[in-house]
């Protein structure tokens, strides 16, 4: 069988085009043939990963011919980085760098942050009381944040263009470069600078040498005069703290006249905090209430923000019985946070009390876990060393941070530890975990904390190994159990 497309497409940005594709090695092709006609005037520049290109002349035009087989591929393997940075591709672009795309985008959304009497005026109510000029943009920066719902719109040259700010403010939603236009706006009339950064929001690490829009899915924001930089598209983010995925990721500010390909700093742990404790009491017939409390600053922060988000929306009795459920309880709880949406400081705190279904068997001398209770992140050294289900050989993202978790069972009346489990040390050149188990009276305790420092946001190769090494010795640790005994007094 054989169909033909015919595809008419207006250039998203004038005199310029980029085009490109990527093979997963584990699908089969058995001939794939693209060929790119440009004019000889239209200087394009190419890179190949496992494609072959072939370049002809005629006349007044040029043709690009990229050829790829696997026609027996080997069975897939499962990765943890875009197929961009990983398998074969081809990518073809007239840009002659990363500056020139910056710069386009820039010359595109010129014009629409204008500062008309409503931006303005909003901007001054914003603003009211304060003068200092971090203050003002940190609270339109929250307004923004908050009031502009994030919503896709690609339609036209959407995918690229974004809309007028004030039509953005009429409408109450937008996508991501939406936002930056009304951020920028709403700075603008306090005089505070602001310049689109493009960004791969995703796994999409490598900015290939040919420069190419495509290489971008998403727009945040730079304030030179603060030198930070902020993405209100994820509602919930701090001012100056961004999604963990952002970071370490090549970018291209889109200043003016023209534009810089720049690298965005990495995530340390003093800034990527998360903190877990949980008090829990067992009764005499084996049912568990208590208490559990999530702190977090920084990207961690953000995420515990938006899981409280999905709380109030999926409604908390449901999902407390989801997640009781999830981990092989009947149980439910009640919550205390504040809305994640309000008031964006650095740290936020999430509460929770619980009361979970009879475990008679934990008093029959059956080896158990202390109850985590309500966990809404990730347990010490989980994400921050990358996928632990992949093979050593495989590069991940990986993140620097500082965990604990703490938690504490207080024993029913009559009975006593059996056995203490011993506590764990971690450490390599890049992280230290620590495990500690204490016994006072009827109260045992598990307490384990990591500190994760990385110098890069892709781990492979020497680093990688070792991260997986550590994870297996760590993962082993959190299955330490206790087990009860009747009190011998």
């Amino acid at each position: 069988m054989v169909y033909t497309i015919k595809q008419t497409h207006k250039a998203p940005f004038a005199g310029q085009f980029f085009f490109g594709g990527v093979f997963l090695r584990g699908v089969a092709f058995e001939d794939v043939r693209v060929n790119v006609t440009l004019p000889q005037a239209m200087t394009a520049h190419v890179e190949v990963q496992g494609v072959e290109h072939q370049v002809e002349e005629s006349g007044e035009s040029i043709t690009h011919k990229f050829l790829y087989r696997n026609p027996r591929p080997p069975v897939a393997e499962p990765a943890a980085l875009s197929p961009w940075d990983t398998e074969p591709h081809y990518i073809i672009s007239t840009f002659p760098d990363y500056a020139a795309v910056a710069a386009a985008y820039r010359r595109m959304a010129a014009g629409k942050a204008a500062v008309t009497p409503r931006i303005q005026a909003l901007a001054d109510e914003i603003t009211t009381g304060t003068s200092d000029r971090r203050e003002q943009a940190q609270r339109i920066y929250d307004w923004v944040s908050k009031h502009i719902r994030y919503v896709a719109v690609v339609l036209g040259n959407g995918g690229y263009e974004p809309h007028e700010a004030i039509k953005i403010l009429e409408k109450g939603y937008g996508d991501c470069k939406d936002h930056v236009v009304l951020l920028e706006a709403l700075l603008k009339a306090k005089g505070i600078a602001s310049r689109p950064v493009l960004i791969d929001s995703g796994n999409r690490y490598r900015a290939p040498e040919t420069a190419t829009p495509a290489v971008f899915n998403h727009v945040i924001s730079f304030l030179p005069e603060f030198d930070l930089y902020a993405d209100s598209t994820a509602g919930v983010a701090p001012f100056g703290i961004l999604p963990v995925t952002e970071y370490g990721k090549r970018v291209a500010l889109a200043t003016e006249p023209g534009g810089s390909l720049t690298m965005l700093p990495l995530v340390v742990a003093e800034d990527d905090e998360e903190k877990l404790q949980t008090t829990a009491q067992l009764m005499a017939d084996g049912t568990v209430s208590g208490q559990s409390t999530t702190g977090a600053s920084g990207p961690f922060g953000i995420k515990l923000r938006g899981l409280a988000a999905s709380v109030e929306v999926g409604g908390p009795e449901r999902w407390a019985q989801s997640y009781f459920k999830s981990l092989g309880w009947r149980g439910k709880a009640s919550f205390q946070f504040d809305p994640p949406r309000d008031r964006l400081a650095p740290d936020y705190a999430f509460s929770a009390s619980f009361e979970l279904e009879a475990r008679p068997e934990f008093l029959d001398s059956k080896p158990f876990g202390l109850p985590e209770g309500i966990r809404m992140l990730v347990r010490p050294g989980e994400f921050l060393l990358g996928s632990w289900t992949l093979s050593k050989t495989e590069p991940t993202p990986c993140f620097s941070g500082h965990q604990t978790e703490e938690l504490s069972l207080t024993l029913p009346p009559g009975r006593d530890i059996e056995l203490l489990p011993k506590g764990k040390t971690v450490e390599n050149p890049y992280l230290h975990y620590q495990s500690e188990w204490r016994h006072d009276g009827q109260v045992v305790t598990v307490r384990r904390e990591i500190t994760v420092n990385l110098p890069v946001a892709v781990c492979r190769d020497e680093i990688r190994a070792q991260l997986v090494e550590a994870i297996a010795e760590i993962r082993g640790d959190y299955r330490a159990e206790i087990i009860l005994k009747p009190l011998v007094r």
